[in-house]
């Protein structure tokens, strides 16, 4: 796979982690760094070929085999991949982890505080979280592709929505049900200032990586004129913190944030307390 064919996320995570823990590559392999989500494993080989020692959990079965097989493809003897078994917990022990990431993982979860404060607690002290939040105010819903239908209360005001684009668009082309199903259990937007406020009470410091992403997107070889007229305006300093902006806040939250060295976490009741408050307002 060459440079250009790693998904950016993928290198924009990779050559953070570098920066922050030096860019030796011997001391790459001390480095213990968690792959939230790993899905079919792409990102857990593309790690581990540049030298991280990887751990990875799922909650899908299937995923969690799949990785397996694809690091044992790739060469990696024992791969750590295991099943996590409750959505909100994960089965690995307390400060175990210098740097934790997930990509394409917290729109999916129904109780994010939960989780966070579980990515809190398998970090070491410093340790680094880095991950991309979509965000409820992005137009189109990645997932179904389809505009706005994210945007509104899960239940029948959704469902009107999405019978209503029924009959705009051809049957043919999409399984309605099928979407219906999917927003309604499988996809879970909040807003940036809740996805602030939920690190916050986490985490010493949080840093907006998306200019670092807009400038790793300029070396893509993307073939769509309008991403490249977007990013060939980044060469002016002003439209360049515009895009970044727009980018951070209205479409995908790509976040760097450290732990503390001293937990600032407060008790289990209260992380639920506040999931409960920040679900219940989110609508």
């Amino acid at each position: 796979m060459t440079y250009f064919e790693v998904p950016i996320l993928h290198q924009l995570f990779s050559t953070r982690l570098s920066h922050e823990f030096g860019r030796e590559k011997q001391a790459l392999p001390e480095i213990h760094v968690l792959d939230l989500g790993c899905g079919l494993g792409e990102q857990m080989v593309y790690m581990s070929r540049l030298g991280f020692r990887m751990s990875g959990c799922d909650i899908n079965a299937n995923l969690v085999n799949s990785t397996l097989a694809a690091l044992i493809q790739a060469g990696f003897a024992n791969p750590d991949v295991r099943l996590s078994t409750v959505p909100t917990e994960l089965p690995f022990e307390t400060n175990r982890f210098h740097a934790v990431y997930a990509n394409g993982v917290f729109e999916h979860c129904s109780e994010m505080p939960s989780l966070v404060a579980e990515v809190s607690r398998v970090l070491m002290p410093n340790g680094v979280f880095i991950t991309a939040f979509p965000l409820r105010s992005v137009i189109m819903e990645t997932h179904v592709r389809l505009p706005f239908v994210h945007w509104f209360a899960k239940g029948r005001t959704q469902q009107s929505l999405i019978r209503t684009m029924s009959y705009l668009l051809p049957h043919e082309e999409r399984n309605w049900p099928w979407i219906e199903r999917y927003l309604q259990y499988n996809v879970f937007y909040w807003t940036r200032v809740q996805v602030k406020q939920i690190l916050d009470r986490h985490f010493g410091e949080t840093k907006s990586l998306a200019k670092e992403y807009l400038l790793m997107a300029k070396n893509q070889m993307n073939p769509k004129p309008i991403l490249r007229l977007a990013l060939a305006v980044t060469a002016v300093p002003i439209f360049e913190s515009i895009l970044a902006r727009l980018v951070s806040c209205q479409w995908t939250y790509i976040v760097e944030a450290s732990k503390p060295k001293r937990d600032r976490s407060n008790t289990a009741v209260q992380h639920k307390e506040c999931g409960s408050a920040l679900l219940a307002s989110r609508f």
